[in-house]
């Protein structure tokens, strides 16, 4: 079990891969509430889980992450490597592990499951970058998501809670404007 995160943090400062393992450890007793899951001993799992799960912190980007796991499991004899990864992200992962088994020589199966994408209770919006040499459209996307990400939760890392209520308001009318001249056009 490699969680990997490529150079991404939390907003503490922490790697996301040691995120994703406290988080999986502290949902750990969730599992029972699966059919699946009923009469599993947990103790035992987690006992294997902790000596078995490991973070990739190393790895700066989705490349190095699959080619760093897929020489372990490959050293390990695993034969059956298991990739989840967000619905947006799951293509150049899939890429990547597929340049990475042929480089290693890697004879075993590489599988996909895209996952959720929220950790918490609100409806998340993945935003993925570009990742195309050329920048495209999904650019100019990119940039004016980060820049009204920027207004409305504060523009630095350091700044807490959200944008007056004003401004808030006034983003919503924008983009109801925008939505409205669409539908009026079709």
């Amino acid at each position: 079990f490699i969680c990997g995160s490529g150079a991404s943090q939390t907003a503490s400062g922490s790697a996301e891969a040691d995120a994703l393992i406290s988080l999986l450890f502290e949902r750990l007793p969730s599992l029972l509430s699966f059919d699946a899951f009923r009469g599993v001993d947990l103790e035992a799992l987690e006992a294997l889980l902790r000596r078995t799960v490991i973070a990739d912190t190393e790895s700066l980007n989705t490349q190095q992450e699959v080619l760093a796991a897929l020489a372990r499991l490959s050293r390990l004899g695993v034969q059956r490597a298991l990739l989840v990864s967000s619905p947006t992200h799951m293509p150049r992962c899939l890429r990547d592990a597929s340049v990475a088994a042929a480089r290693l020589g890697y004879e075993g199966t590489v599988l996909a499951s895209p996952c959720g994408t929220s950790w918490t209770e609100e409806t998340a919006v993945v935003v993925e970058p570009p990742h195309r040499p050329d920048g495209g459209a999904s650019a100019a996307l990119f940039g004016l998501v980060r820049r009204a990400a920027a207004l409305a939760f504060g523009t630095t890392a350091t700044e807490s809670g959200r944008r007056p209520a004003e401004f808030l308001a006034a983003f919503e009318r924008l983009l109801a404007s925008f939505e409205n001249r669409k539908s009026s056009t079709v």
